[in-house]
C-alpha cells in the first residue's frame, strides 16, 4: 500500500489539492512502517502484529517449547519481496536487516553474558548465530 500511495503521490505534483492530501495519507500510513525500522535497529526487536514488515522472526522450536513463547529466535530478510516498500529498496533494506540482526546478536550475547559464560563460549555462541544469520541471508 505504501508503494501505490508513494507512486501516485509523484505522479500528481500538478494538482496541489491531491499532493496535500495524499501526503496527509502517507504520513500517516508509513507511521507504523517507521516505528518498526526504528526499533528494529535501536533495540534488534520489533513488534509486528500484522506480519507486513520485511524482516521476519524464525523461532527456534525445542522439546516443550510452544512458538512464539520464546525470546529464541532469528530473522529471515522476507522472501515475498513486495514487503519492501519501491521507495525504500532491497539495498536500503538490506542495510536495515544486517543492523537489526546484528544488534539482536549483541543483546543475545549481552544476556547470555550475564549468566557467566566465558569470554570464549560466548564468542562460539556469537559465531554460531552470525553463521546462521548469513546462511539465511543467502
Amino acid at each position: 500500500m505504501l508503494t501505490y500511495l508513494y507512486k501516485i503521490l509523484m505522479c500528481c505534483e500538478s494538482d496541489l489539492q491531491a499532493v496535500d492530501l495524499l501526503r496527509s495519507i502517507f504520513r500517516s500510513s508509513i507511521k507504523p512502517l517507521l516505528q518498526m525500522i526504528s526499533e528494529f535497529i535501536y533495540s534488534g526487536n520489533f513488534n509486528d502484529p500484522f506480519n507486513e514488515f520485511f524482516v521476519e522472526k524464525i523461532f527456534k522450536q525445542g522439546k516443550g517449547k510452544k512458538k512464539g513463547s520464546s525470546n529464541d529466535f532469528i530473522y529471515k530478510l522476507s522472501a515475498d519481496s513486495q514487503r519492501i516498500p519501491s521507495f525504500l529498496g532491497a539495498n536500503m533494506a538490506m542495510a536495515i536487516f544486517k543492523v537489526g540482526s546484528h544488534v539482536h546478536l549483541l543483546q543475545m550475547v549481552n544476556v547470555r553474558g550475564d549468566s557467566r559464560q566465558s569470554n570464549l563460549h560466548m564468542h562460539k555462541n556469537a559465531v554460531k548465530t552470525m553463521e546462521k544469520i548469513e546462511h539465511i541471508d543467502k
